[in-house]
């Protein structure tokens, strides 16, 4: 049964069951392959039921989206791994499958938790997290190089997407510090001290983050100058 923001968004005034009968024409037509025979009022019906199939499937996967978040705040993993699971079954997208792989990292599963990096990646090419969520993982396995290169990306992004007027939220700070970190491992103090001076005061960073990159900096400038 369509729920009250599935009926606004037609432009049909219909009531439950002729929401029913569309979506009963529409589901026969689509299964047989036959729409280019269907006449005006079927083809209609048609469009009319794919638009409430497409609003009742979105806010389905947002609830459960939003569930899958709060048991991953809350510390129960496992149960957020079948509600993004069962959430990317609907409809498969990079922010699923991001959420996926850091839960999956956060169980140890990291062979896994690349798998679903990879793929986030993949589908959603122009956002930072999953590149950053990425690199964590490698780094994770231990392959520094792999982790630095996502983590350039995900800068490279986050800086582009600034350009255009689009905040990336807390993702600059943390690819920062993230590549910061895996630099200085490397001892290549001049690098390290030139990302983490690229996060902005003002910008939305965490407080943390920003401590952890200031006294990191002290740290590295102290080496530079040994």
């Amino acid at each position: 049964m369509a729920n009250s923001s599935s009926k606004k968004s037609t432009k049909v005034d219909e009531d439950d069951g002729v929401v029913i009968r569309l979506k009963n024409v529409g589901d026969g037509i689509i299964h047989n392959s036959d729409l280019r025979h269907a006449g005006v009022e079927v083809r209609e019906g048609v469009r009319c039921a794919l638009v409430i199939f497409i609003d009742e499937k979105d806010n389905r996967r947002l609830e459960i989206k939003e569930e899958g978040l709060r048991l991953k705040n809350e510390g129960d993993v496992d149960k957020a791994i079948v509600k993004f699971e069962e959430y990317l079954s609907l409809k498969e997208d990079g922010e699923g499958y991001m959420f996926l792989g850091t839960l999956k990292l956060l169980n140890g599963d990291i062979d896994e938790a690349i798998e679903y990096g990879l793929k986030s990646v993949e589908l959603s090419k122009g956002d930072s997290r999953t590149w950053n969520n990425l690199g964590l993982s490698y780094k994770a396995k231990g392959d520094v190089n792999s982790a630095i290169s996502c983590f350039k990306k995900s800068i490279e992004l986050y800086e582009l997407s600034k350009k255009f007027g689009v905040r990336g939220g807390k993702e600059g700070g943390r690819g920062r510090l993230n590549l910061g970190l895996e630099l200085s491992w490397k001892e290549e103090w001049k690098e390290t001290v030139e990302v983490l001076e690229g996060i902005e005061e003002g910008e939305e960073v965490e407080e943390r983050i920003w401590e952890d990159s200031r006294k990191l900096i002290e740290f590295c400038k102290r080496k530079i100058n040994e």
